[in-house]
Parts: C-alpha cells; structure tokens; sequence
C-alpha cells in the first residue's frame, strides 16, 4: 500500500466523516430553523464531497480504481466496505515495471468532483455542471491520444454523464423558479 497516500486519504476521509456526521445531527436538530438547515445540509455536502476523495485516494493507496469512492455516499458503511477490499498495490508495481508507466488524468478526478458537486447542490449550480463537462470533455481526448499513457476514461464519462444530468436538474430548477414567479 503506498504510505502517503494512505495518510491524505485517512485526514482527508475522517475531515469528511465528521463533517458529514456533524451536518446529519445538525440537520436533525435544527428542525423549524430554515437558514440552520440550509447551513449543515452544506457541511454534510461538503462533508461527503471530502469523504468520497478520501475514499478514492484510499483506494487508490490499495492499488484499485478511484471510483470506489462512490461509497462514500454509504458514509461509514462504504468506508467499513472499502477497507475490506484486498491490497493490490504491490501486485500492480510489479506489472508496471514491465510495461510503459501510465497514469490516470486528473481532470477525471476534477469531472468527477465537480460532478457530484452539482449533484449535491440539486444542479442548483450551472457552473459546476458546466465545468464537468468540460473536464470531462477535455480529459477524454487527451486519453484517447496519449496511446495508453493516461488512464481514467471511466470516471472521466461518468463526471460527463453526471455532469449533464446536474445541467438537465439546474434547467429544471430554472424553469419551475421562473413559472412559480410569474404564477
């Protein structure tokens, strides 16, 4: 397991966690004070968003794809999920000294970040949406012409799908805003 990322993903990941719990009992207790609400709904958002790159750098540490940070939506279940899984790092530095040293695109992880930013937040930010789409967009062409020297194609089409789809939420949003207004 690589050391040093290990250790940003273990204080990026429990920075989150707390967050995240602080946010939900927040939330809980603060029924009936709307701006209350609105403040922790944003600290567990943001507590997820760090629990999830804790999660992927974690599972990066162990050798597997970033993507499993996708469990950071299960809070402790998906970090209780992911320490289960087998260490592959010492494995795959064998394979890579034989073959051509890749890595993966950080825009993928930005695409995919900003992605579920957007997400959180309802696709009440255009601009986030927007720019995971385009990171999206632009780290997929310099994946497919760096002849398998830049790895992340998936994460990068799913920050473009959930990119979209936070647009297609904020023009929903848009629309049923500008109707109630002149309603």
């Amino acid at each position: 397991m690589d050391q040093q990322l290990n250790r940003r993903s273990l204080l990026i990941g429990s920075s989150g966690l707390v967050l995240q719990v602080t946010g939900a009992l927040g939330n809980a207790a603060s029924q009936g004070q709307p701006v209350m609400g609105i403040v922790f709904t944003i600290l567990l958002g943001v507590g997820t968003l760090l629990l999830m790159w804790g999660l992927a750098l974690y599972a990066t540490a162990k050798g597997h794809s970033s993507l499993w940070c996708l469990l950071g939506f299960l809070s402790i279940v998906g970090l209780i999920g992911l320490a289960l899984l087998p260490d592959r790092a010492v494995d795959r530095s064998l394979a890579q000294a034989t073959t051509a040293p890749s890595r993966t695109s950080s825009l993928a992880f930005w695409a995919l970040f900003l992605s579920i930013a957007s997400l959180v937040t309802c696709g009440l930010t255009f601009i986030l949406s927007i720019a995971a789409v385009i990171c999206g967009h632009v780290g997929l062409v310099q994946v497919k012409r760096s002849a398998g020297t830049i790895k992340g194609r998936r994460v990068l089409l799913v920050g473009v799908i959930m990119g979209y789809i936070g647009i297609g939420l904020g023009l929903i949003f848009l629309i049923v805003l500008l109707t109630q207004k002149h309603s």
